[in-house]
């Protein structure tokens, strides 16, 4: 998806935060992977049995769940498409929907919500412990985990909120990472990728992936 819909294989997420957040990104980690073949056996494991066309079956009930999706970003509906078809390998059957904007959140809330796509910029400030607190908070949030909730992460939460030591603060973060990562309670599939122009008249110019500043005054015409 991130090579033939994004245009950037680079754009791959390997774990949920991206290497711009370096306190909170781990190269370290095993990188997520993509593997049918072992899903297939851990369904089976289940007692999930292909019927006649494929689709997992158990208990006389198909596998079959609704992705909804927002609009917002046109990329979007058709990564969620890819997603039907990846999905639709292993026995599951997906229904795709396109809906407003507040359908998500609200499905998350009264817990109808089966599956979701969406975009959730955690680099919208330099330090995103506030959003990831509530994405993954005993409730979940708005757009966070549904159903789960870590004791071991929520206690990884405090440290970083009661320091301003960056030596202190790395261990809890890596923590953080850790978790998220195992337990999977949201999956990533690809990190937000800025396109960025700079014309060849002008000179010191600067990017701030943050977008705090512009460094507009910095910016001279090339000699």
């Amino acid at each position: 998806m991130a090579a033939g819909i994004l245009r950037n294989p680079a754009a791959a997420a390997t774990q949920l935060l991206p290497p711009v957040l370096a306190g909170w990104h781990d190269p370290s980690l095993p990188p997520l992977a993509h593997d049918p073949a072992e899903a297939r056996r851990l369904l089976a494991e289940l007692g999930w049995r292909p019927g006649a066309d494929g689709i997992l079956v158990r208990d006389g009930r198909r596998f079959r769940l609704s992705l909804r999706t927002v609009t917002v970003f046109p990329e979007l509906p058709i990564m969620a498409t890819a997603i039907q078809a990846q999905l639709r390998e292993v026995g599951i059957e997906v229904d795709v929907q396109a809906v407003g904007g507040a359908e998500i959140p609200a499905a998350h809330a009264d817990g109808s919500l089966q599956l979701a796509l969406a975009a959730r910029n955690y680099a919208l400030v330099p330090e995103p412990l506030g959003v990831l607190q509530e994405d993954f908070g005993p409730k979940g949030g708005v757009w966070g985990a549904m159903g789960w909730s870590s004791p071991a992460l929520l206690d990884a939460f405090r440290k970083p909120s009661t320091t301003f030591e960056p030596a202190e603060r790395e261990a809890p973060r890596r923590l953080v990472t850790r978790i998220l990562q195992e337990e999977l309670p949201v999956i990533p599939l690809s990190w937000l990728d800025y396109n960025f122009a700079v014309s060849q008249r002008v000179t010191d110019v600067r990017f701030d992936p943050y977008e705090l500043s512009y460094g507009l005054r910095d910016i001279r015409p090339a000699r």
